[in-house]
C-alpha cells in the first residue's frame, strides 16, 4: 500500500486536477478490467520535468484481482507513458535517456 500511496501522491502533485474517465469495464470471475482516459494539467514536477502548464490526455488500462469479499487484492496497470512525455514536449534526448534507465 505504501508504494501505491507514493505513486498517487507523485501523480497528484504533478497533475493536481487529474481526472480519470472510465471508457470500458469488463469482468470475468475474480478479475475486472477497465480502460480509462486520464486528463490533467502539468502543474508540478514529474520525472524531473518542471511544471509546464500543459494539459495531457493519456489512455490507461487496469486489471484488478478481487478477493471473495469483492475488495481489490492486486492491480496491474498499463499506461501510455510515452504519450504523456510527448505531450509534455520533452526532448528526444530526454526520451532516449529515459529508455536507457527503464
Amino acid at each position: 500500500l505504501d508504494g501505491i500511496r507514493l505513486g498517487v501522491k507523485r501523480i497528484r502533485t504533478a497533475f493536481p486536477d487529474l481526472h480519470e474517465e472510465v471508457v470500458d469495464v469488463f469482468a470475468s470471475g475474480e478479475k475486472v478490467a477497465s480502460r480509462y482516459i486520464s486528463r490533467g494539467t502539468h502543474l508540478g514536477a514529474y520525472w524531473g520535468i518542471e511544471a509546464t502548464g500543459l494539459r495531457i490526455e493519456v489512455e490507461e488500462i487496469s486489471i484488478f484481482h478481487c478477493g471473495p469479499d469483492g475488495r481489490v487484492v492486486t492491480q496491474w496497470c498499463m499506461i501510455d507513458e510515452l504519450a504523456r512525455l510527448q505531450q509534455l514536449r520533452v526532448s528526444d534526448s530526454y526520451l532516449r535517456n529515459a529508455l536507457k534507465m527503464a
